[in-house]
């Protein structure tokens, strides 16, 4: 869900609006309240003040965006060394299918995700393409979606229609719930998904 906005003014603006609010304020004070002789005395002060305070405020609003961005590395970092770790795993195993089960908790935990899964293909016999949930690691309060009839053998072309002609191409769907609707959108629900990112596997030229 995101979160609601309550601030007036960008961010990046109210530094400048602090800055003439005291400007304003001492002009006021100065005419109003202070004898004529420290008036030229207190705005230029207050004057030093706001431009103090503009330098800080850009400071601050940088160093938030730095820290976001810095966390944002840190995500990234992490999400490829799990790569490399299911590298690792997948050449030094006799069969991919003894550490699916580690690589989906590795992945899981460095992409923040609530789930990981492996799907893969089937043919029905009338040539409808399937989908069937293979493995799935969930984090720890979060229920599993395996033993959900609609995860396995479900058709594509019954509410995910375009991962037919997007995953074959390598395309990677990524998602929320305000970018899909139907059956998609109660599929989401139901599962008390938020939003999600789905990789094609391929083996050889094949979507697998």
């Amino acid at each position: 869900m995101e979160p609601a906005r309550i601030s007036l003014v960008s961010v990046r603006r109210w530094p400048i609006v602090l800055a003439v609010a005291l400007f304003a304020a001492a002009v006021a004070a100065a005419f109003f309240v202070v004898p004529a002789a420290s008036r030229a005395a207190l705005i230029l002060r207050v004057c030093l003040l706001a431009l103090t305070g503009v330098f800080l405020a850009y400071i601050l609003v940088m160093a938030r965006r730095t820290g976001r961005q810095q966390a944002v590395l840190r995500r990234r970092e992490t999400i490829m060394q799990s790569v490399s770790f299911a590298t690792e795993r997948f050449l030094r195993s006799a069969s991919w299918e003894e550490c699916i089960d580690e690589v989906l908790q590795q992945l899981g935990t460095a992409g923040q995700a609530s789930r990981a899964y492996v799907f893969e293909n089937t043919v029905a016999p009338d040539g409808r393409v399937l989908m069937d949930q293979r493995y799935e690691w969930c984090v720890s309060g979060i229920e599993p979606t395996m033993d959900r009839i609609d995860n396995h053998d479900w058709p594509y072309e019954d509410g995910y229609a375009d991962w037919l002609e997007r995953m074959p191409a390598g395309e990677i769907i990524q998602r929320g719930r305000s970018g899909v609707r139907g059956y998609e959108l109660e599929d989401m629900v139901e599962e008390g998904i938020y939003s999600y990112c789905f990789v094609p596997i391929f083996v050889g030229e094949t979507w697998w």
